[in-house]
């Protein structure tokens, strides 16, 4: 009966322990999200691990992700996320300049944090993840079509 109770015990741990892992790897899955979703609705996403494509710029007071290249230069920051990232997360993701182009990122989503001037519409902080969308070298920084 002892034998039993312990190998019955020894089963729920490792049931616990199993749930906890596939809990924690739910909870650290991003989900691919639009910039134009962000916007519609930052509280659904509040808070969220999110993956974000888009024109990247890094400037100061303005290091940001956009809907688009003619967002960026038309300054219209409300559709754009401000990123919350250095230089040196840039380097440990071996990203070297330019710090400028499409990209694919991915981050935690705070509707609160809305970078200088509250000029933006959200913020994505602890980023892990940038991958450039556009060849590295190449003449333009569009999208990569192949």
């Amino acid at each position: 009966m002892k034998k039993i109770s312990i190998l019955f015990g020894v089963l729920i741990l490792f049931s616990c322990k199993s749930l906890k892992t596939n809990i924690t790897k739910e909870n650290n899955k991003s989900s691919e999200v639009s910039i134009i979703a962000l916007i519609a609705n930052p509280q659904k996403y509040h808070k969220k691990r999110i993956t974000v494509k888009g024109y990247f710029s890094m400037e100061i007071e303005g290091t940001s992700i956009y809907l688009s290249k003619n967002d960026f230069e038309k300054n219209l920051f409300k559709n754009g996320i401000y990123l919350y990232l250095g230089y040196d997360s840039l380097k440990e993701m071996n990203i070297e300049e330019p710090y400028k182009g499409y990209v694919k990122i991915e981050g935690t989503f705070n509707k609160n944090l809305k970078g200088s001037y509250d000029y933006y519409s959200g913020g994505l902080e602890n980023i892990t993840k940038i991958e450039r969308l556009y060849k590295k070298g190449s003449l333009t920084d569009e999208y990569d079509t192949d």
